[in-house]
C-alpha cells in the first residue's frame, strides 16, 4: 500500500497513511490504495485537471528502508532532482523526531552505504569527510 495525496501542494511532502506532519497543517485527503488504483486515480486527476504532475520519488528511510511514494515537484525541483526516469530521489532523517526530507542525486542515492560509512568514519574530520564523499561522487 502507499499514500496518495491529492491536493495543490507547493513543497514535497511524504507520511505514512493515518498519519499527519506535525510541521504542516493541511487540509488534504490522504488514500490507502493499492498501486494500480493510485495509478488509474492520478491519471484521472491529471485529465480532469484536479491533480497536477506528479513524479515517483524513492525515500531512503533509517527505520524501514526504502519506500516509494508520489510527490507533486515544482519545476525547480524537477530540473534539479528528477532523472530520466522520472524518479527523484530522498533520504529521510529525523531531528527531535520530526522527520527531516534532503533530495540527493541518483548518484549520491546509489552509493549512500558508502557516504554513510564516509560519515560515521570518527578518524574523519568535517573537511575529510566533504572530500572524501565529493570525490566519491565523481569518480
Amino acid at each position: 500500500m502507499v499514500s496518495v495525496t491529492l491536493s495543490n501542494v507547493v513543497e514535497p511532502h511524504c507520511w505514512e497513511v493515518g498519519q499527519m506532519p506535525l510541521f504542516k497543517k493541511r487540509k488534504e485527503k490522504v488514500l490507502e490504495l493499492k498501486k494500480k488504483e493510485q495509478l488509474e486515480l492520478l491519471k484521472e486527476g491529471l485529465k480532469t485537471g484536479k491533480a497536477k504532475q506528479v513524479y515517483k520519488v524513492l525515500i531512503r528511510d533509517p527505520l524501514v528502508g526504502i519506500k516509494e511514494d508520489y510527490w507533486e515537484l515544482s519545476e525547480e525541483q524537477v530540473k534539479k532532482w528528477v532523472d530520466e526516469e522520472s524518479i527523484a530521489y530522498v533520504n529521510l532523517h529525523y531531528e527531535g523526531g520530526q522527520p527531516q526530507y534532503s533530495f540527493v542525486s541518483k548518484t549520491l542515492w546509489e552509493k549512500w552505504d558508502k557516504v554513510e560509512e564516509i560519515m560515521l568514519n570518527p578518524t574523519l574530520s568535517s573537511e575529510e569527510q566533504a572530500q572524501a564523499i565529493e570525490k566519491l561522487v565523481e569518480g
